[in-house]
């Protein structure tokens, strides 16, 4: 979507609600939340807080939303959340509260569109409390353990892409990706703190980590085998110094592996 028709999005969206009395807030969450952050492959991202008993008239008839008979896709993932999609390609994600069911909410980054009953103070309170409990659940991971999934993982993309199961190679291939961008944004302070997404720091990696980024996306050129030995290589440069833990005897056994069954 572009800048203009996002922007006319928002707009209706915030007139047409702030007008209805059933409604209490309207809380822009993502890209919505950052103005600077808007390109024209973002989502409309937001929370719709009601009056008590008011939340399941917003979420069984959605005419409420902009351009509502150009929706071509309305999937409702739970009794609160919605994901839309209209013609044009744009999505909206949403969540409708009460205030009573707000606390089930989770949120990293917000701004309030507008706030009838002062309740940005309790926004900040989940606010904060998501990045608390994030932190204590990132925290829990073992990098002894994420470091050997990524070469089991590895290992099993080249086995996989030798008998043939291509397919079944790129799963692998791809769960040693995230977890080897997982590791990279654990130890490495990023580049650019302002792109950092609390949820998954996986988000935005060429923005954070460019020069790694650029290596990565140069090994996804290559087949898998071929591509696992980069993979190794950048670990090796970027890790291995920094995990404690680090296995250096599997490192060889994964490397010494993947060229003998290279083809």
């Amino acid at each position: 979507m572009q800048p203009l028709a996002y922007e006319q999005f928002t707009q209706t969206l915030q007139e047409w609600l702030i007008a209805d009395e059933r409604v209490i807030a309207l809380i822009a969450l993502g890209s919505l939340a950052e103005p600077t952050r808007h390109d024209q492959w973002s989502d409309h991202d937001f929370w719709l807080i009601t009056k008590v008993d008011c939340q399941e008239a917003f979420l069984s008839d959605l005419s409420w939303l902009p351009n509502a008979d150009e929706i071509v896709l309305a999937f409702r993932q739970s009794v609160s959340y919605y994901t839309v999609l209209y013609r044009n390609g744009h999505t909206v994600e949403f969540a409708v509260f009460d205030l009573e069911q707000l606390v089930r909410g989770k949120t990293n980054r917000y701004s309030m569109l507008f706030d009838k009953a002062g309740i940005a103070p309790i926004i900040q309170q989940l606010q904060e409390a998501t990045i608390s409990s994030l932190r204590e659940q990132q925290a829990e991971t073992r990098s002894d353990e994420i470091i050997n999934y990524f070469f089991l993982q590895l290992h099993a993309a080249v086995q996989r892409y030798g008998r043939g199961e291509l397919l079944s190679s790129q799963q692998h291939f791809q769960a040693a990706l995230s977890n080897l961008l997982f590791l990279i944004a654990r130890y490495i302070p990023c580049q650019d703190a302002s792109v950092t997404d609390t949820f998954d720091k996986r988000r935005h990696f060429e923005r954070s980590y460019p020069t790694i980024a650029q290596e990565i996306h140069a090994a996804l050129q290559q087949t898998p085998p071929l591509a696992a030995v980069q993979f190794v290589e950048i670990a090796a440069q970027y890790l291995a110094p920094l995990i404690p833990s680090y296995p250096l005897e599997l490192a060889q056994v994964i490397r010494q592996s993947i060229h003998s069954t290279r083809v």
